[in-house]
């Protein structure tokens, strides 16, 4: 799975579940500080992402800056799937 695979599965779950304007949105944008997500969606894409990718984000990954954008979020994906390979 690549990169970009990763990025169109977030996006896609954005735009179905959180009903998030994707054609407006930057992959490197603050999902948070941007107003597309709340926290409490946050969390709720978070758990969704684990049980579509196999992984477990860990309280180091929770805190990273680069958690809250499109692609952090699936660089921190990639590197999960890379690891349990």
């Amino acid at each position: 799975m690549t990169i970009q695979d990763i990025q169109s599965t977030i996006l896609d779950y954005l735009r179905d579940d959180m009903l998030v304007d994707v054609d407006q949105l930057e992959l490197d944008q603050n999902l948070l500080a941007s107003g597309h997500i709340d926290s409490f969606g946050f969390i709720e894409m978070i758990t969704s992402l684990e049980k579509k990718f196999q992984i477990k984000f860990t309280d180091d990954d929770i805190q990273k800056p680069e958690i809250t954008s499109v692609s952090g979020i699936a660089d921190i994906i990639a590197s999960r799937i890379e690891k349990a390979a």
